[in-house]
């Protein structure tokens, strides 16, 4: 290898970056309010957003690790949860300020847009707890959703009916 690769690694390795790696693809990055609104709030199922901090690595790595072992066994019933990763910096103060971080890292799960459960600390196994939790509240307020559009689709067929029952009469007594 040459020698100007070499080096030129090793101060790449050296520097501190401004900016933590991004997340794996599978879990999501927000950085913005509008991303969060987009993949959480206004989300129609589960969401888990994990705030983890790029100034303590160890905790970031374990965090990050969990999710994508959560990630990599998903059961059927995460199959359509977000997994949403916030750094805590600067440009994504707003962000922390909108979920209320308080201490970092801090976890909370939802169910369509509404908190199911939150903590702070690094138990990963709440984690995953939480997460099928937000899972199971949020196939329940699907089930929920469905059964009352079903309400309103037999509604809906009756009142028509009822309208050309009532119009038959109309039309043929003319």
């Amino acid at each position: 290898m040459p020698r100007g690769r070499s080096l030129s690694a090793k101060s790449k390795g050296s520097k501190r970056s401004a900016l933590p790696p991004p997340p794996p693809p599978v879990i999501l990055r927000v950085n913005t309010v509008k991303e969060l609104e987009r993949e959480v709030l206004t989300h129609a199922g589960a969401a888990l957003v994990v705030v983890v901090s790029p100034l303590t690595p160890s905790t970031t790595d374990a965090m990050i690790a969990a999710l994508e072992q959560l990630n990599s066994s998903r059961p059927q019933l995460l199959a359509e949860m977000h997994f949403v990763v916030v750094y805590a910096l600067q440009a994504t103060k707003e962000v922390c300020e909108a979920l209320a971080v308080s201490s970092l890292p801090f976890v909370r799960c939802y169910a369509y847009g509404d908190v199911v459960s939150e903590f702070s600390g690094d138990n990963t196994e709440k984690m995953a707890l939480l997460a099928k939790l937000a899972a199971t509240a949020a196939a329940q307020k699907a089930a929920l959703l469905a059964e009352k559009e079903k309400q309103r689709h037999a509604e809906a067929e009756a009142a028509a009916a009822a309208a050309m029952d009532g119009a038959a009469p109309v039309a043929t007594g003319v």
